[in-house]
């Protein structure tokens, strides 16, 4: 009888394992479509005559028209993607430092419970730097470097 009740409870495991891993590779499956839907596909050696017939086109037809895979045409969007981040410009990433309120994050969602910080790292770490301080909110710095962004 607990030879069978072990066996039982390593089934059990074993299909909830298996929901899991379903629920998991969904989810995975989902967020590279989105990606893969928000990435441009200018510069890939495709041309077709009118942007009316990209959009009737699927991606899997063009593959087929040039004889690569979906994974392929994935990895080569991935990488004509690197060079558009828009946090590579300075002024950018200060703009967001300005904009945002940290003060007012931590009061409402933590209350009395919680402090503002100004590093990755806790103060009693080596390898705290407070440089996070340098930027209080005040929209108006933000919106100045955003400008010099080009913004």
């Amino acid at each position: 009888m607990l030879f069978c009740r072990k066996n039982y409870l390593k089934l059990r495991i074993i299909m909830q394992f298996s929901k899991l891993l379903k629920i998991l590779i969904l989810l995975i499956f989902i967020s590279s479509m989105l990606f893969f839907q928000s990435c441009k596909y200018e510069g890939l050696g495709i041309s077709l005559d009118s942007e009316e017939l990209i959009s009737e086109t699927s991606i899997e037809d063009m593959a087929k028209q040039v004889e690569i895979s979906p994974e392929q045409i994935f990895y080569e969007l991935l990488g004509k993607q690197k060079d558009k981040n828009p946090l590579k410009n300075i002024n950018i990433r200060k703009a967001i430092f300005y904009a945002v309120d940290r003060k007012r994050i931590v009061e409402e969602l933590l209350g009395s419970y919680g402090s503002v910080l100004n590093s990755l790292f806790l103060p009693d770490s080596n390898y705290f730097s407070p440089a996070w301080s340098n930027y209080s909110f005040d929209l108006e710095k933000a919106g100045e470097y955003l400008e010099l962004a080009g913004f």
